[in-house]
C-alpha cells in the first residue's frame, strides 16, 4: 500500500492553496520584522522560508505570522526547528492555523493568539490517505512529530494533547486548556475591556497587589502597600520577576526610581527629596554596599559625595 506524502491537514474544501511566504522587513520606527507564512504548507515552502529570511539586512528581532489549514509535516517541521533555534515569536494572526500551522506556531519563542481577529489554534494527529481515500493514522509520522515537539521543549501534555485527535477532526485550543497543560500561549484581546487578573500577597511588612499572566505569575504593574510608615512601591513585573523601572513614594514626600533586572535592584537611583534636593546613587546585585552617592541642593548644584558601607 503506497502512502502519499506525509502530511498534515483539514481536509476542508477550498482552502487547499500553496503557502504564500512574504517578508516585511522592519522600517527605521519599527520594532520588528514581519515574516508571513499563509496558505497550505507544501513540499520545498522550507526553501523558500531560508530564502525568504535573507532580504532581512538589520539586526531587529523577527516575528512569524501564520495562517493556513495545515499541509506538508516534514517543511512544517523543518521551519519550527529554525523558528525555535533562531528564538523567533510566531502569532496566529488572523482565522485559523492548524494541524501543520499549528505545530509551527508552537515553535515561537512566544506563541501568541491574536483573538481580536479571531484566530484559532487546531491540532490533530497526522495521517495518510489509502488508495481508497480514507484517511489512516500514521504511526511513522506521528513518531517523527512528538520527536519535534520535544526537541522544540514541548511537554508531554502538549504532545498527548496535539496527537490525540485523529485526521477526521480537530482539537481547537482554549486559554484555559492552554493553562492547564503549562503551555505558555498568550492569547491576545486588546478588545477586551475586563481587567486583568490580580493577586493580592500578604507580607509581614505590607501588602502586594498585582497582575498576573496566564500561568499565574506576576506580569504587569505591581502596588507594595507598607504598613509602617505609610510608604508604597511601584513594581513592573514580566513574568514572575521584577523587570525595568520601579518607583518608591515615601510617607514624608520623597520619592525614588531605580530599576530591577531579573527581580534584583541594579544601577542608578535618583531619590527627589520633599525639599528638591537631589541624591544619586547605585546598586550592584541588590546592594548599595560600596556603592557611591552623590548629593546636590534643590538647584541642583554638587553638595557633597561619598561611599556606601551597608
Amino acid at each position: 500500500m503506497k502512502k502519499v506524502l506525509i502530511a498534515l491537514s483539514l481536509g476542508i474544501a477550498g482552502l487547499s492553496n500553496a503557502a504564500n511566504i512574504i517578508v516585511e522587513p522592519a522600517k527605521p520606527n519599527e520594532k520588528r520584522n514581519a515574516v508571513f507564512i499563509s496558505g497550505e504548507i507544501i513540499k520545498g515552502d522550507f526553501d523558500k522560508f531560508k530564502n525568504a529570511l535573507n532580504k532581512i539586512n538589520n539586526d531587529k528581532p523577527v516575528m512569524v505570522l501564520l495562517d493556513g489549514p495545515g499541509g506538508s509535516l516534514i517543511d512544517a517541521i523543518q521551519i519550527g526547528l529554525a523558528i525555535n533555534k533562531l528564538k523567533y515569536d510566531t502569532v496566529a494572526y488572523r482565522g485559523i492555523c492548524a494541524s501543520a500551522c499549528a505545530y509551527i506556531w508552537l515553535a515561537g519563542a512566544r506563541a501568541i493568539i491574536d483573538m481580536d481577529r479571531d484566530a484559532k489554534i487546531g491540532f490533530h494527529s497526522p495521517y495518510y490517505v489509502d488508495k481508497f481515500g480514507n484517511k489512516k493514522s500514521d504511526n511513522t509520522a506521528s513518531a517523527i512529530l512528538g520527536g519535534y515537539l520535544r526537541d522544540i521543549g514541548a511537554g508531554y501534555p502538549i504532545i498527548t494533547y496535539a496527537t490525540a485527535v485523529d485526521g477526521d477532526s480537530i482539537s481547537w485550543l482554549t486559554e484555559p486548556k492552554a493553562k492547564e497543560m503549562g503551555l505558555s500561549a498568550e492569547f491576545y484581546n486588546k478588545k477586551s475591556t475586563s481587567e486583568p487578573d490580580k493577586k493580592t500577597v500578604e507580607f509581614s511588612n505590607g501588602t502586594l497587589t498585582v497582575s498576573v499572566n496566564s500561568q499565574n505569575q506576576y506580569h504587569g504593574i505591581g502596588i507594595m502597600k507598607f504598613n509602617n510608615p505609610a510608604d508604597i512601591e511601584t513594581i513592573n513585573y514580566v513574568n514572575g520577576k521584577a523587570e525595568g523601572p520601579a518607583t518608591y513614594t515615601f510617607a514624608n514626600g520623597n520619592r525614588q526610581y531605580y530599576t530591577y533586572i531579573n527581580g534584583i535592584r541594579q544601577g542608578e537611583i535618583k531619590t527627589y527629596l520633599s525639599n528638591g534636593e537631589l541624591i544619586v546613587s547605585f546598586y550592584r546585585d541588590g546592594s548599595t554596599k560600596g556603592q557611591a552617592w552623590f548629593k546636590y541642593d534643590n538647584k541642583l548644584k554638587y553638595v557633597d559625595s561619598g561611599v556606601f558601607d551597608s
